[in-house]
């Protein structure tokens, strides 16, 4: 496993480089967990319905 901080002498870019490539391959290897999202559903669908784009929310059964 790499160091997670740049070391002295290693190019910036190459850090990056990898660090980034680190990044998209844990992503690949997630599973989420839609049904039990990190954030409680109550706020989730408050975010949404401050977007005024949205018009209605799944199981809402009102408009906005």
């Amino acid at each position: 496993m790499s160091n997670p901080y740049v070391q002295a002498g290693e190019p910036l870019h190459e850090f990056l480089r990898s660090f980034w490539q680190r990044q998209i391959d844990a992503a690949e290897q997630e599973t989420p967990d839609y049904r039990h999202p990190p954030l409680p559903l109550a706020r989730i669908k408050k975010v949404m319905k401050s977007d005024p784009d949205v018009k209605m929310i799944a199981a809402d059964g009102r408009g906005v």
